[in-house]
Order: structure tokens, then C-alpha cells, then sequence
């Protein structure tokens, strides 16, 4: 699997998932293994690249990048919704033990 960066993305929001391994998720472990997920952003969607784990009713995602030696770049809390659809987080929320204690809001 090729790895290159994400986009831009805010730390400490929510985004919710369109896609994992190209196809509409409908349970955590989609985002199990080495594999890509896009999201939803306010200038259109990017796509996270890395591997994933699960945890209880999350997914500890390690995004990757190839320009950095395949290094760690950030880690993202994937969660399923009430609604079966699935957001993701990744920033300040990790420091303050999402999701496991507080959990970020989704916008607006």
C-alpha cells in the first residue's frame, strides 16, 4: 500500500466517514489492518491513510507517511454512530481520553 498525508484536518473534530477500503463501512473492524479511509472536510473530502486496531467499541487508527520513513503522523479515534454511520477524530480529544472520557461534538 503507497502511504502519502492527509489533508488538513482540525484537531479535536469530529469528521464523519464516507468511505473505508473504497466502500460505505458498516462495522469497526472495515477499519481493521492496513487500510484508507476518506473523510468529509469543509473544503470536500481527504483520505487517511495507515492502519488500524480495535478497541472496545473504537478504532485506534495510526495514520501514516511514506515522506516521513512510514512514521506514525497522528492518531485517529474512529467511533460508530447511533445513526451506523462513523466518525473520526484525531488531537487534543486523544489527550483527553476519547473515548474512553469526554468525546469531541460535531459542528454546528
Amino acid at each position: 500500500m503507497a502511504l502519502y498525508p492527509a489533508g488538513p484536518v482540525a484537531s479535536g473534530r469530529l469528521y464523519h466517514v464516507k468511505a473505508c477500503r473504497g466502500r460505505v463501512p458498516t462495522a469497526l473492524a472495515d477499519f481493521r489492518g492496513e487500510t484508507d479511509f476518506t473523510l468529509s472536510t469543509e473544503t470536500g473530502t481527504t483520505v487517511v491513510r495507515g492502519v488500524g486496531a480495535v478497541h472496545r467499541d473504537s478504532v485506534r487508527f495510526s495514520e501514516k507517511d511514506v515522506a516521513l520513513g512510514g512514521k506514525d503522523v497522528r492518531v485517529w479515534h474512529i467511533t460508530q454512530e447511533a445513526d451506523g454511520g462513523f466518525t473520526a477524530a484525531t488531537g487534543p480529544s486523544v489527550l483527553l481520553g476519547w473515548p474512553f472520557g469526554r468525546r469531541p461534538v460535531l459542528p454546528g
